[in-house]
């Protein structure tokens, strides 16, 4: 019995120890601890506020309609340096395996897969640049 109450003990303090740590250094990371009224949804307003004033001072920073071209040329070029990394990958599948989905190639089809998602991007960048 004695056992048990000084395990209880020990989760005790080590759980005091542990939410004490991170309440002093502001919470997880990623995540905050709000104490308005509101709780989360309270402070909706003040993070949409910020996130804008921040998304203007971005965009006057990059000086989207002087540099359209320079940014549009650096998308396209990177699209065509992607293709060219999926072409350069898909050649290094081993054909000659009978394992035709071995653990290399697998991992080969897996950064194509990532350079795909890629060129996706680079699309709703473009489309991005072209609504500003």
């Amino acid at each position: 019995m004695l056992r048990l109450l000084y395990i209880v003990f020990i989760i005790i303090v080590l759980s005091w120890l542990y939410f004490s740590y991170f309440k002093n250094r502001g919470g997880l990371e990623g995540f905050s601890v709000t104490t308005s009224a509101g709780g989360i949804a309270g402070g909706a307003e003040q993070f949409s506020t910020t996130l804008k004033e921040k998304t203007t001072k971005l965009m006057d920073t990059l000086l989207i309609p002087k540099y359209r071209t320079d940014y549009e040329h650096c998308v396209v070029n990177l699209d065509d340096y992607v293709n060219a990394l999926m072409l350069q990958a898909s050649l290094q599948i081993n054909i000659a395996t009978d394992l035709p989905l071995d653990e290399k190639n697998l991992k080969i089809m897996d950064s194509i897969n990532t350079l795909n998602a890629t060129k996706q991007s680079l699309n709703s960048i473009i489309k991005f640049i072209d609504s500003v």
